[in-house]
């Protein structure tokens, strides 16, 4: 038994741990006090707890079992104790844990403590100590309810810990806690006994027994000026070394690593901890030491790939008998002799290149090297790259053209982005649509970024006429994003031409931005244009033509918001003809926010057949359809002529903001007055007209901020209201 110690203020008697012993037997005696009590292997402290103060004398016998050992001498001390009045209260440790993998040691956070003593034991050799100001000791990062202790020493080999811990009370409400403890045992793998077997001239084998629980084994070598340091599981294959395993033996096979003098060591190395004993790396085993004569080895992959002048050019590679090139992953190689350039000619835009070169060796000096690559972008565009944050910038008409070519040909450009840089002026161009239909459409995002687009034309002979219904405007159809964008100066005008007409197909719809609307259309204007159209032939009354015309968009089956126009809008046909300020015709689905039509001359829909069931449809905002429209006026001439008879079942039909209106969910829209309104059926003033729609508002009351702030709701960040003067909104990011 070791030597006993007494703390005075806790009346706590400690002593060191007994190896194998199976328990303690303690003795106190004194003040008429004579009693023996028996704790169990892990003690090492008696808590004396008598409530007279006075001399005692403590006595300690470690137990054996009575097999193979004795119970030990008695250790005595006497003491001095002191009882405090009354016995304080004391704090409880709950069990202490250790996690295998982490070597954190665990225990749950003790209410009333001021901190923590821990001891760490092996054997009877206390190698570390922690107290209540100790940073090693601190709270779970993860459960504010759990203590932390990272057990960081050094394990020797197969040794054991005993952790031990005590909760520490403030001496005035609490006394200490009894001690809690936990174990950990470190045990190490065997080192391996390795041999060497000189194969071939490039070859050597390295062998050694399978060490019982190892997970793999860790080999670091040298062999002219190369190295591998690598966990090495079976089976593996890198850089010329391979190891394969059996029931009872490990072969590490090493090829082709340069002429010189193989160093090294083999370690074996346990799975990660998930048990107690823990398992620990074996020592390091040398590797004999042997020379292999040098193989082949690859060549250098060629460096600094470059395109200039129509070229593709690297830099030259040591030893390399010549080079390959290919274009794409799974391109030809070509053979380019020995020459560091090969010809790629203008390539076509706009299209991502990859272009791959390898140098050829002899076999001899050197094998043939992997191939370098290298990606190369050709754009129609002077900057961007087509992202959100980083748009393809379209600044000439020629970017432009080659812009609605591409789309044309059948690319939607579905998630690209376009930003104008600039205002574009197309005067002379005959102006071929965007998109054409169903299947050639834009499905991206053009922002026109408050810039203008003008003095496009668009006749009967630069558009697309499909078998069922033909598209025109700036764009023809779009299911994308158009936003930020005017469109000004610009004529599209198709007339009829004789019993052929340019237009012999089931419909032509037509807008100043854009034909077909799927998609979304925010703070944009049409200004300073004409648009007027004719779907069907002269002479040829038995035809059943569609004509839809709008300022903006011809057909809307998408959004627009905070947009408008001021273009003339003239919509002929010979069965049906529909025009509108902002719209020619808004599908169901659709809607209209905070827009304005303001026809600087007229929107007209002219019948031009004598047939029956014969219509022609104005408004001065929407000719006909249904869908949200909400905050929106319109003011403007219109005009609805059907040249049939007021008998046979034909409509000529117009109102100030739609033409006909029972479809539609108007919130909130207005008609400006004045307004002048046209009907004609046939050679008499007969008709059906619908101009009730929205609620009249003279030039008094809209001719000021306060009808288009208050009353419309719209915001002067998007709209720019001067006065009276003009008294028109137009948009701010144009301003």
């Amino acid at each position: 038994m070791s030597q006993l110690s007494f703390q005075w203020i806790s009346g706590r008697v400690f002593w060191s741990a007994v190896n194998n012993a199976i328990g303690y037997k303690v003795t106190l005696t004194g003040e008429g006090v004579n009693k023996t009590e028996t704790l169990d292997s892990t003690a090492t402290m008696y808590q004396v707890s008598e409530t007279v103060s006075g001399q005692y004398t403590v006595s300690v016998i470690a137990k054996g079992n009575n097999v193979n050992f004795r119970d030990s001498e008695a250790r005595s001390l006497d003491i001095s104790y002191t009882y405090f009045t009354p016995l304080l209260p004391q704090l409880t440790m709950s069990e202490v844990f250790i996690d295998a993998s982490t070597k954190v040691v665990r225990w749950a956070k003790v209410s009333d403590a001021i901190g923590y003593d821990l001891r760490i034991t092996s054997g009877n050799t206390t190698v570390a100590t922690a107290d209540k100001d100790s940073p090693l000791i601190f709270q779970s990062p993860s459960n504010p309810d759990e203590m932390n202790y990272i057990f960081t020493q050094t394990p020797t080999e197969n040794s054991t810990y005993s952790i031990r811990i005590t909760a520490l009370a403030d001496t005035e409400n609490h006394r200490d806690s009894n001690e809690r403890s936990v174990t950990i045992a470190f045990n190490f793998l065997t080192a391996p006994e390795v041999s060497t077997n000189y194969k071939s001239g490039d070859t050597i084998e390295y062998t050694w027994a399978k060490i019982a629980n190892a997970a793999g084994y860790k080999v670091t070598f040298t062999a002219q000026g190369k190295s591998l340091d690598e966990i090495l599981v079976a089976p593996y294959d890198s850089n010329g070394v391979t190891l394969t395993e059996t029931e009872t033996n490990v072969v590490l096979t090493i090829r082709g690593l340069g002429n010189g003098i193989i160093n090294g060591t083999v370690t074996a190395v346990p799975a990660p901890p998930t048990q107690s004993p823990i398992l620990m790396d074996s020592a390091p085993a040398d590797m004999p030491e042997k020379t292999i004569i040098p193989a082949a080895t690859p060549l250098a992959a060629p460096a600094n790939l470059r395109i200039g002048d129509e070229y593709l050019i690297w830099d030259a590679v040591t030893n390399a008998a010549g080079y390959f090139v290919k274009i794409g992953e799974n391109g030809t190689p070509i053979n380019t002799g020995t020459t560091t350039q090969h010809l790629v000619g203008n390539l076509a835009p706009p299209e991502t290149y990859s272009f791959y070169v390898m140098a050829i060796g002899d076999e001899i000096t050197g094998l043939d090297s992997a191939w370098a690559s290298i990606e190369h972008t050709v754009s129609f565009y002077e900057s961007g790259i087509g992202t959100d944050d980083d748009p393809f910038i379209i600044t000439t008409a020629a970017e432009l053209t080659s812009f609605a070519n591409y789309i044309n040909s059948g690319n939607t450009y579905e998630g690209v982005y376009f930003e104008l840089g600039g205002n574009i002026d197309l005067d002379g161009v005959a102006w071929t649509p965007i998109g054409s239909g169903e299947e050639v459409y834009f499905n991206g995002t053009f922002n026109g970024a408050g810039h203008i687009i003008s003095n496009f034309s668009i006749t009967g002979t630069s558009i697309t006429k499909n078998p069922g219904t033909t598209y025109a405007g700036l764009f023809g159809y779009n299911m994308g994003t158009i936003k930020n964008l005017g469109v000004t100066s610009f004529t599209i005008n198709v007339p009829p031409s004789g019993s052929a007409s340019i237009i012999t197909v089931g419909a032509f719809v037509v807008g100043g931005l854009t034909g077909y609307n799927g998609g979304t259309v925010s703070a944009c204007f049409t200004d300073s244009a004409t648009i007027n159209v004719t779907a069907g032939a002269t002479g040829n009354p038995g035809n059943t033509w569609h004509c839809y015309a709008g300022g903006l968009v011809g057909q809307n089956v998408g959004d627009i918001s905070n947009s408008y126009s001021l273009a003339t809008v003239i919509a002929q046909a010979y069965y049906r003809a529909i025009s509108g300020g902002l719209v020619g015709v808004n599908q169901s689905s659709a809607t209209i926010t905070n827009s304005y039509a303001r026809a600087a001359n007229r929107v007209e829909a002219r019948n031009m057949d004598g047939g029956t069931n014969r219509q022609a449809i104005a408004g001065g905002l929407v000719g006909t359809g249904g869908g949200l429209v909400e905050n929106c006026f319109a003011g403007a001439s219109i005009v609805a002529f059907n040249g049939g008879s007021s008998t046979a079942g034909n409509i000529a039909s117009l109102g100030g903001l739609f033409g006909i209106d029972t479809n539609f969910e108007s919130i909130n829209n207005f008609r400006l007055l004045p307004q002048g309104f046209t009907r004609t059926l046939g050679t008499s003033t007969t008709y059906i007209a619908t101009n009730s729609a929205g609620t009249t508002v003279a030039p008094a009351h809209h001719e000021g901020e306060e009808f288009y702030t208050d009353t419309l709701g719209w915001s002067t960040g998007i709209w720019r209201i001067i006065d009276r003067t003009t008294p028109y909104p137009t948009l701010a990011i144009f301003a």
